[in-house]
């Protein structure tokens, strides 16, 4: 827990890499790079031993830019479009031992 309030937390996995990620709305979200490529990943309890865990990826270079102009006297900031082409769902089962 980095500061609880904020929801930020650190995911330490033991292999060097310690990454944040958030706490929103009751899904836990980080958003990286890694090789040039964008990743979000959504993680998030349905029902009391099921977590469901989300992927989505694509390539840090923008495929579309708008904006960045004026329209009716209204400065319009600059908006760019990333490809998504990656998407991986997962539910895990919590499983008893015994």
């Amino acid at each position: 827990v980095v500061d609880a309030a904020k929801g930020k937390y650190l995911i330490d996995e033991q292999n060097g890499l310690r990454m944040e990620g958030y706490l929103l709305g009751g899904k836990f979200v980080q958003h990286f790079e890694v090789g040039g490529q964008w990743l979000l990943a959504t993680t998030q309890w349905v029902g009391e031993d099921h977590l469901l865990w989300e992927l989505f990826a694509g390539d840090q270079k923008p495929v579309s830019v708008t904006g960045g102009g004026t329209h009716q006297g209204e400065e319009i900031q600059e908006v760019k479009t990333f490809p998504v082409n990656v998407m991986q769902r997962a539910l895990l089962k919590r499983v008893s031992k015994g």
